[in-house]
């Protein structure tokens, strides 16, 4: 059942969490072909880092739901170092949403069609109008570069999804994305302008975007060998020996205005706070030129790394904003208004008692702070746990107050111990008695609780501050002694 997301035997309720029903409607939506660990963990998770241990989680939880054999298979067949298939018979008939698109847009992934939170986008009005502002300019020929910031978790992604989902019902638009990535060490350079140029080249407007790079930036072209035949290849590689950088912004930057000569682009790179140097190079060439183009870039970022004055992201901004040749839209954290028509949407027994719905929506605010990441998880686990009808069946916020003032959802633990995971051993510790001492800490009482040097506990902290991890600079207070 595709409208209430519920998994049913006859006339038994199958209980599955909202992501390991997720997982299976696409793979039922996609029968008998490869899907990848990665296409699964970008489709159902978007954004949100989740390891292959935690998808093989999901996995065995939807093997079990459904009485599935990983020896022998009736449903989900394991391809090895790969990903799964979807092997049982079905007569489910996928409603694709990209017929009813125009056929130039048919594959995007930025739609992400089964994130059920697009859906119940709530409290953003004001960003999709500016968004539509922005594009408003691009398409009379005033490019436009705008970055979209916000803190972890805000929903920047979401904003821009469904921005974009709103355009494509009454503009022709060619529109394409790329995703920069966190490094330990060099990125490739341009990585995110790459993948979305290959996503480009792999729609039907496709043969139309090889032949402008053949004429108009081979050294681009000759970065993207697979849509190339070895002949080709062989040819391109002779001609571009010895490119230099300023060549390939020169080259991009014709590429765009010939390929917006008769639609709009709309080029998405997301997290450029990860961004290689030479991404950020060539988002400030595109910014810059004079000549007219039907081009808006939409570049999202966190706010803390923009805020960073020696972070290469806040160079390039300041700059581009001081001689007007960028917007910043920031996201904000969400209101109790918000939320309340959020819960409304996603559980509308509550709604009918009036007590109960305003005390599950002011606990739900006041954990979650207007953070739409956790305030999406909470009510996802409050729906995948059943809580609102454990008692009587009847709806409750009792049961749901207690277990969200107590408990943090499965989903957002395994990204929280993601990212402590990744910590060394004395930052594991230095947190850990942090968060006994309160949300608001002084270094000095750590180092007591740890029974270490102050000066050891005032460097740990000052470097996970400076890397925005768990931690940020609340200012200095004067003791008495």
């Amino acid at each position: 059942d595709l409208e209430d997301e519920r998994l049913l035997r006859g006339t038994q309720h199958i209980a599955l969490k909202p992501k390991t029903f997720a997982i299976l409607r696409y793979m039922v939506e996609n029968p008998g072909r490869l899907i990848t660990k990665q296409e699964l963990l970008e489709t159902v998770w978007g954004q949100v880092r989740v390891t292959e241990d935690g998808l093989r989680t999901y996995i065995r939880q939807l093997r079990h739901a459904l009485g599935d054999d990983p020896k022998r298979p009736r449903f989900i067949e394991t391809v090895h170092s790969r990903g799964y298939r979807w092997i049982a018979p079905s007569s489910y008939q996928q409603n694709r949403r990209e017929e009813q698109l125009p056929s130039q847009l048919s594959s995007l992934s930025v739609l992400h069609a089964q994130h059920a939170h697009i859906a119940h986008i709530v409290g953003r009005e004001s960003e999709l109008g500016q968004l539509q502002a922005f594009l408003d300019k691009a398409c009379q020929g005033e490019r436009q570069v705008v970055f979209v910031t916000g803190e972890p978790g805000i929903g920047k992604t979401t904003v821009i999804e469904a921005f974009l989902k709103q355009t494509l019902s009454g503009q022709s638009l060619q529109i394409t994305q790329g995703q920069c990535f966190e490094h330990y060490g060099p990125g490739e350079a341009y990585l995110p302008v790459l993948e979305a140029l290959g996503r480009l080249c792999r729609e039907p407007v496709g043969p139309r975007v090889i032949d402008c790079l053949r004429h108009n930036a081979p050294t681009w072209l000759a970065q993207l060998p697979w849509l190339l035949s070895p002949t080709e290849q062989s040819q391109l590689g002779r001609q571009v020996m010895g490119a230099t950088q300023t060549r390939m912004l020169r080259e991009f930057a014709e590429v765009i205005e010939a390929l917006t000569a008769d639609t709009p682009l709309v080029l998405v790179l997301e997290d450029l706070h990860w961004s290689d140097s030479s991404t950020l190079d060539l988002i400030t060439h595109l910014a810059q030129r004079r000549e007219h183009a039907r081009f808006l870039l939409i570049g999202s970022t966190r706010t803390r790394d923009g805020q960073k004055q020696n972070h290469p992201l806040a160079v390039m901004k300041q700059a581009l904003q001081s001689r007007g040749r960028s917007s910043e839209l920031v996201v904000p954290l969400l209101s109790q208004a918000a939320i309340a028509t959020y819960v409304a949407q996603r559980l509308p027994d509550t709604s009918q008692h009036e007590r109960s719905f305003q005390e599950f929506v002011q606990v739900v605010h006041d954990r979650t702070e207007g953070n739409p990441l956790f305030m999406v998880n909470i009510v996802d686990d409050c729906i995948g746990q059943d809580w609102l009808h454990r008692c009587d069946g009847q709806p409750s916020a009792s049961g749901p107050l207690k277990e969200i003032e107590r408990g943090v959802p499965e989903s957002l633990g395994l990204i929280l111990e993601q990212r402590i995971a990744r910590l060394g051993p004395l930052e594991q510790r230095v947190l850990e008695t942090a968060s006994v001492a309160g949300v608001e800490f002084s270094a000095e009482v750590v180092a007591a609780g740890l029974q270490q040097e102050p000066e050891a506990c005032e460097a740990c902290l000052s470097h996970l501050a400076r890397q925005e991890r768990f931690v940020q600079v609340q200012g200095t207070s004067e003791w008495p002694d």
